[in-house]
């Protein structure tokens, strides 16, 4: 409970130090109680201070929520797509040992 009670409490001060509307309303700690609840609100609160900073993408694919995400937008993405494309350079060095090979998808 002190570790929700700690990322709560970062949450809220960004949140409120970011939000300027004359409408603004506090977040509440008891609608957030639960470690699943917590964890949605921090990656909302990402998702909103990095807006256009490009980290989204990494957020989702290190949370195991891209292929998910994407495909309730309509978007087709297989899990091959998260994955990025290995240098030629790097596979030529190993390539004797035959211990790296390309990512699927490139």
């Amino acid at each position: 409970i002190q570790k929700l009670q700690e990322a709560y409490n970062i949450v809220s001060a960004i949140n409120e130090r970011s939000n300027c509307a004359s409408t603004y309303t506090p977040i509440s700690y008891d609608s957030y109680s639960s470690k699943t609840q917590m964890e949605n609100l921090v990656m909302q609160e990402r998702q909103r201070e990095l807006m256009f900073e490009g980290k989204r993408w990494y957020d989702l694919v290190r949370l195991g929520l891209a292929v998910e995400h994407f495909s309730s937008l309509g978007y087709t993405l297989d899990s091959h797509n998260l994955l990025m494309p290995i240098p030629q350079s790097q596979i030529e060095i190993y390539n004797n040992d035959k211990v790296l090979w390309q990512n699927p998808g490139f």
